[in-house]
């Protein structure tokens, strides 16, 4: 083996291990799977595909409590009772009380509107930003899902990260998941750059054979911004279709004041 065979052996060699260095130096380590076989075993792990592509409601008590992003110390400033229900293939209906007053906003695939409690309107909103992909039910973190998946798995800081591409806000999604359990333990993205958002999933549980997170914790740049306690989920109930549509015809767009203020679309018991 003559003198520059050796060279570029060692050179090669040298590089090889620059690489592992930094790979593993920042939490990364080769390709171990398929993205494909990890989300098929978070399927799995959740009560299977089937079960969840069957689903035909679903409706949740939760706790939100919102936290002051500039203070030294995370303290809740705002708790409000959420209720949120889904109903196949496309209606969601979100409704949320801060003191007395509450707010409502459905999406259908025909019309979406936001219900103003303090000045008794409706506001019809443009379904540009809709999220179009409905493969799945948009419950967090399933609904991550619905987006174009890369087909690469990477082992980052003890979890499997799968990367989805969200084309409406052009951002990557990373997803990560238990190398044990392959249930989906936090999300993260960016905003062109700008500011980084992070979910945390925890305290997963089963009910009627489907398993979701009970509790998820949200940072902005580092600090807490948000936590989510689920009370209660109640799947494949009845729901009247006629919660998911505005008091008055659904418009294109623009404010319509109402005469009266509406039902609140779920009990608190």
């Amino acid at each position: 083996m003559n003198t520059r065979m050796i060279l570029s052996s060692k050179i090669k060699w040298l590089l090889a291990s620059l690489i592992f260095f930094f790979l593993n130096s920042n939490g990364y380590s080769p390709q171990v799977s398929t993205a494909k076989t990890v989300t098929n075993r978070y399927w799995e792990a959740i009560g299977g595909k089937k079960k969840w592509s069957e689903l035909k409601s679903r409706i949740s008590v939760e706790k939100v409590n919102l936290y002051q992003s500039d203070a030294p110390i995370a303290t809740a400033y705002k708790f409000m009772d959420y209720y949120k229900g889904f109903q196949a293939p496309n209606n969601y209906l979100d409704a949320w009380y801060e003191g007395l007053q509450y707010t409502i906003l459905s999406e259908t695939s025909t019309c979406k509107w936001l219900y103003d409690d303090t000045d008794i309107s409706v506001m019809f909103l443009s379904k540009k930003r809709n999220r179009q992909s409905t493969t799945y039910p948009r419950i967090k973190p399933l609904e991550i899902l619905n987006f174009q998946m890369i087909d690469s798995v990477m082992v980052e800081n003890g979890f499997y990260r799968v990367d989805f591409i969200d084309t409406d806000w052009n951002r990557i999604m990373s997803v990560y998941f238990d190398k044990t359990s392959y249930l989906i333990k936090k999300h993260s993205y960016s905003n062109s750059g700008i500011d980084k958002h992070e979910y945390y999933y925890d305290d997963y549980r089963e009910e009627h054979g489907y398993k979701e997170p009970y509790a998820i914790e949200n940072f902005v740049d580092g600090k807490k911004y948000k936590t989510i306690d689920i009370q209660h989920i109640s799947y494949n109930v009845t729901i009247d279709p006629s919660v998911f549509e505005p008091p008055v015809n659904c418009a294109n767009e623009g404010t319509v004041q109402l005469e009266r203020r509406m039902a609140f679309p779920f009990s608190k018991d």
